[in-house]
């Protein structure tokens, strides 16, 4: 489609992180597009785009100009086909309790029931959580490295350490270390 967008998905997968940006800063307005064309069933379209950025950064990576003449038909599968995977796994009656809001942090002294549910009907119980979640993200802005917050959202993105260190092109135990940290920051 582009010749500048298949230039940049050949340095993205040189390692040029500038030609990665900016072929991410190319390419959101189509995640988005792809991420809203697809109908919600319970998923925060926020997530959907997330999904369909691993689903880009993966493109990236697998991407083949012998196969391929364009980099963007390739890419644009590549980001549906993430965030179907995605929907389709959350929307397994298995994943159902890991679906609602569950709290980093919490002192040991909850019941299970009180973590997972939240009562609507309470708006003082509504407001400290949207505060906990505020404050965690926060936390995950300030104290976390950009590759820790990589690692972090593709860990709870359900991903296995192997996979993450696979997509972020790391060891493992490069993942395992800032797994580490990250718990450390979070506490």
């Amino acid at each position: 489609m582009n010749p500048d967008i298949d230039s940049l998905a050949k340095r993205s997968k040189a390692g040029d992180a500038s030609a990665e940006r900016e072929l991410i800063e190319i390419m959101m307005p189509q995640v988005k597009k792809i991420a809203s064309m697809t109908p919600c069933s319970g998923e925060e379209a926020e997530d959907l785009v997330q999904e369909g950025l691993i689903g880009l950064i993966e493109a990236v990576r697998d991407y083949n100009q012998d196969i391929s003449d364009s980099f963007f038909p390739f890419a644009v599968l590549c980001i549906k086909r993430q965030i179907q995977n995605a929907r389709q796994k959350n929307s397994r009656q298995k994943n159902r309790p890991l679906n609602n809001y569950v709290p980093f942090d919490t002192d040991g002294n909850e019941e299970p029931s009180d973590i997972l549910a939240t009562d609507a009907s309470d708006p003082e119980r509504v407001f400290f959580d949207d505060c906990k979640v505020r404050d965690l993200l926060n936390d995950i802005d300030n104290k976390l490295s950009p590759f820790e917050r990589r690692v972090l959202f593709l860990h709870i993105s359900g991903r296995k350490n192997n996979d993450v260190a696979r997509i972020l092109d790391c060891s493992i135990r490069s993942v395992e270390n800032a797994l580490h940290r990250i718990r450390q920051k979070l506490r």
